[in-house]
């Protein structure tokens, strides 16, 4: 027989009380006695398979060990007893109504802590709308509402977990007081894999949300600008559309000259250029190119939608056109500047252009490379 004891993460909810106690027998049968306990935890030591008895009270009882129980400890107000073998035990769980009393305090406990939690949930839920009502493209562009999602789900869970337990233990005192006593040899098991599965869950979750920060954070680039590629770009770009030469186009490296991609959840392929060139000394034009392929024409639509309120209010009016190619445009357009935002399935474009060129001349570009 090995000497080595065992810790066992404990799958029950405090107010779980019929199946720890049976949990505590069964692991008996199979060698393993109860030795200590806390709030998450239950240490056994072996032992010969054997029937051992448990009982949970709710007030610590010296007088219990006059009666043949020997206390083995505490989760929080549960405290556990064991009958000492060999010896003559007076049943500690005669008394229905006493044990009514004492679940009472648990119940008491459950309430404060479920209405808490509701309430913070409530509150969580009205920021985490507030929040992405913020920056609705950057939810978009750079998962800025996992974040809130995760902690929602996670308060979600708890909150149902919470109100699981005042169920639970409104039945059990409803039981207690009809004259029934609780039960100390009840299917456990059904309980155990639920708890598993609800905790695996948010575990699960979590991890894949630190993933996802751990590898946004690697995969950051070590050029914040990197140089425009020669040829063909998936995205407008000034030679597309000019047919006067272009002199100097800015020089690598600069903020306003670069070309560079990007993804998330939603918007796994991101294309962003920044452009400027001089065409002689006194005419200059540049232009902002982007190019989003969304993750479905649905969430493309949204997407375009947010994309047009966010750079409305930076002074583009835009209006909208019926009779295009595409399946939605919106053209703004100035003295000096001029910019659309287009859509062609779940393809979003967004060209801003200072120039004297017609803003039809890069729509027609974009419509072409989003046919392909």
């Amino acid at each position: 027989m090995k000497n080595k004891e065992k810790k066992r993460l404990i799958m029950f909810n405090l107010w779980e009380i019929e199946e720890q106690m049976s949990w505590f027998t069964d692991m008996s049968l199979q060698g393993w006695r109860l030795t200590r306990l806390n709030h998450g935890f239950a240490t056994f030591e072996p032992c010969e398979p054997e029937e051992i008895i448990y009982r949970c009270e709710f007030s610590h009882q010296k007088s219990n060990a006059k009666t043949g129980w020997e206390f083995v400890g505490s989760r929080n107000i549960i405290h556990v007893y064991r009958r000492i073998p060999g010896e003559q035990s007076i049943e500690i769980h005669a008394d229905p109504i006493k044990q009514a009393e004492g679940l009472s305090i648990l119940k008491r406990s459950i309430f404060t802590r479920g209405l808490l939690t509701l309430l913070l949930t409530i509150l969580l839920v009205g920021l985490t709308m507030a929040k992405l009502k913020i920056d609705p493209v950057g939810n978009y562009l750079q998962d800025t509402f996992i974040e809130s999602f995760v902690f929602l789900i996670a308060y979600f869970f708890i909150s149902f977990t919470m109100v699981k337990g005042m169920i639970h233990t409104s039945k059990l005192m409803r039981k207690l007081k009809s004259g029934t006593l609780l039960e100390h040899n009840t299917n456990f098991k059904r309980k155990m894999y639920q708890n598993q599965w609800i905790a695996g869950s948010v575990i699960l979750m979590m991890s894949l949300w630190m993933i996802n920060i751990v590898t946004n954070l690697l995969t950051v680039p070590n050029d914040p600008f990197p140089p425009i590629p020669k040829g063909e770009l998936p995205v407008v770009q000034l030679s597309d559309f000019m047919d006067t030469p272009l002199g100097n186009q800015g020089k690598v490296g600069e903020p306003f000259h670069y070309f560079r991609e990007d993804s998330s959840l939603l918007v796994p392929k991101q294309y962003e250029l920044n452009q400027e060139a001089t065409v002689h000394a006194t005419y200059k034009p540049a232009i902002r190119s982007y190019l989003y392929e969304v993750r479905s024409t649905w969430l493309a639509e949204k997407f375009l939608k947010a994309l047009k309120v966010k750079n409305t209010s930076y002074n583009e009016n835009y209006e909208s056109i019926q009779d295009s190619a595409f399946d939605e445009l919106w053209i703004s357009k100035e003295e000096y500047k001029s910019a659309f935002i287009a859509r062609f399935n779940n393809q979003v474009y967004y060209v801003v252009y200072f120039g004297k060129e017609p803003i039809e001349a890069l729509i027609d570009e974009a419509l072409a490379k989003a046919k392909g």
